[in-house]
């Protein structure tokens, strides 16, 4: 028998009180006679005015992707392979993105969303994660659920990388594990807090996850299926419990009860087809508030018997919870004014620079800490004050015959100086593919020459910068700094 999917996504109220329209999306598709299951979900920035548009276009350009791949049901692909998988997979999402910016008028990041993607067989699973969410399994060896990636979190809150962000290949975790996955979830970060464990190194909490499982298993068809799943995103319970969107696809291999498992397993998979012959209610789903429930009949229980324990613990757990509340407050407070004073910090020189990913030229080293995009990140973590207090913001050699790009955006009007020292050098600026300025600097002498060539860039605009030596013996140097902002 196949792999089963199903899937669900609903509004947080959070965004039905503001009137904003559901940012995560959801899809999956099954191949080679649905011996294969691919799938991807998505979640728009909530910062993102137009990440609902995003976060479609990032799901359904993934499966159209991978459904264009040639899949083998029993051979896995290797790391590498899955690395130019995905990371091939990324810069056509990001190409759809760019495209659909620029005929709508608006900038990139205003459709900025984070992607979890993956397929699998019943002999291998390949994955990736951009940005927070999860993608827990089970496999056919092990009673436990497994989560693939930790949730990628910013230094605050709801910060995350997005498919727009300009280390998006950097950042994005990658897996490829010949195992037999028999349970998949993937899902947006809605549903974080009410299935890991944060204190336990995001564990994921079977009691959770195991009536899902259930619920796949079950003989109800799949229509009804469907319409629980749904119901039970949209329940009051769990919108109690998060004000987020939500998107969930759940994926079983049919075939699960067929296998020879440990004993632990074939246990599991038996309590499994007991409990799906019986009509639950969509409160097991979410069986800690069910468990809650039972504990306060017991409570109602014991208070009729005289039992005043319950009662006497009242008001420590209360004490103990308002400790905990002012505690996550003071930190709270703590990381705001952190982030309030670094965005200060950021405002007065706010410019990004990074190598260029794409580029068939060769890399060349650059000061430390600018492997990653923002300017503030130099060892220091303030910049050096040389020739005249002009702030550098990167300096480097390139090799003899070489040449380094740079990827180059800013929200406002720059001119940047480009400092050289050696024999030739040509300073070359493009936007797209259209050359905006192009400067070569040679010394038919052989002498290193001292020279400087000013650029200027403009906001909400994208940029390469190339920089040749022209000298196929000598190394060439440059440093290129913020010369002022217009």
């Amino acid at each position: 028998m196949p792999w089963l999917a199903i899937k669900a996504r609903a509004i947080g109220s959070k965004h039905v009180a503001g009137g904003i329209p559901c940012q995560d999306n959801v899809a999956y598709e099954t191949l080679l006679k649905d011996e294969v299951v691919i799938g991807a979900v998505s979640d728009g920035a909530g910062s993102a005015p137009h990440s609902h548009v995003g976060s479609d276009i990032a799901v359904r350009v993934a499966l159209e992707y991978l459904k264009s791949q040639q899949w083998n049901c029993r051979e896995a692909l290797t790391k590498d392979q899955a690395k130019k998988l995905f990371q091939n997979l990324l810069r056509i999402v990001l190409l759809k993105l760019d495209s659909q910016a620029k005929s709508s008028g608006f900038p990139l990041h205003d459709l900025a969303c984070t992607l979890l993607v993956f397929a699998a067989s019943p002999q291998w699973l390949v994955a990736m994660q951009l940005g927070d969410g999860l993608i827990v399994v089970r496999m056919r060896s092990s009673n436990n659920y497994k989560l693939l990636f930790l949730p990628d979190k910013g230094e605050y809150i709801n910060e995350t990388s997005f498919v727009t962000s300009l280390d998006a290949l950097d950042r994005v975790k990658i897996c490829s594990e010949a195992i037999s996955p028999l349970f998949i979830c993937a899902a947006t970060d809605g549903i974080e807090n009410i299935s890991l464990f944060k204190q336990d190194d995001w564990q994921p909490s079977s009691k959770f996850f195991r009536p899902l499982e259930t619920h796949l298993y079950s003989i109800k068809s799949y229509l009804q299926k469907q319409q629980e799943l749904d119901d039970f995103l949209n329940s009051d319970r769990l919108n109690d419990a998060t004000d987020d969107d939500k998107a969930l696809l759940l994926c079983s291999y049919e075939n699960a009860l067929n296998h020879n498992f440990t004993p632990a397993h074939i246990e599991l998979e038996q309590q499994v087809a007991e409990t799906s012959q019986v009509q639950h209610e969509h409160s097991d789903f979410f069986p800690r508030y069910s468990q809650k429930a039972s504990r306060e009949s017991q409570v109602k229980i014991q208070r009729k018997k005289g039992n005043n324990k319950p009662l006497a613990a009242a008001p420590v757990k209360l004490f103990l919870l308002t400790c905990l509340l002012l505690l996550v407050g003071f930190i709270t407070a703590h990381k705001l004014l952190d982030y309030r004073a670094n965005r200060k910090q950021q405002a007065q020189d706010d410019l990004w620079l990074q190598p260029f990913q794409n580029s068939t030229t060769s890399q060349r080293s650059i000061t430390s800490g600018l492997d990653i995009c923002n300017i503030k990140n130099l060892s220091t973590g303030q910049y050096s004050q040389i020739d005249g207090g002009r702030p550098v913001i990167c300096a480097g050699t390139i090799e003899a015959g070489g040449s380094v790009e740079y990827f180059l955006t800013t929200r406002q009007k720059q001119n940047l100086t480009i400092d050289l020292q050696g024999t030739g050098i040509k300073v070359t600026l493009k936007e797209g593919e259209e050359i905006l300025s192009s400067s070569t600097v040679i010394n038919k002498s052989q002498q290193n020459i001292n020279n400087s060539v000013i650029i200027s860039l403009f906001p909400n605009k994208q940029y390469i910068l190339k920089l040749t030596s022209l000298d196929q013996n000598s190394k060439q140097n440059y440093r290129i700094s913020n010369f002022s902002a217009l």
